[in-house]
């Protein structure tokens, strides 16, 4: 799996980890929150905070924050 991209020279190919899984969660090299700040985030959403009191808090925008709440990212918790 991965992104196929076009080339000017009529030659296609794949971007990618080469048929592997991508890394997710504490296990991607650029994640800047653990399984305990997400489970710590969703708890602070049962409270009412808002995406940006709790942005404020993690080295993150609202917009990620946002995304943890609708289950873009971070599902597999």
């Amino acid at each position: 799996y991965g992104v196929v991209v076009f080339n000017p020279t009529k030659q296609y190919r794949v971007l990618g980890n080469k048929g592997g899984r991508a890394k997710s969660g504490e296990d991607h090299n650029l994640t800047l929150l653990t399984v305990n700040d997400v489970k710590d985030i969703r708890d602070m959403f049962e409270a009412g905070e808002t995406n940006a009191e709790i942005a404020k808090r993690y080295p993150v925008c609202s917009g990620t924050i946002r995304n943890i709440r609708v289950g873009r990212t971070w599902r597999h918790i």
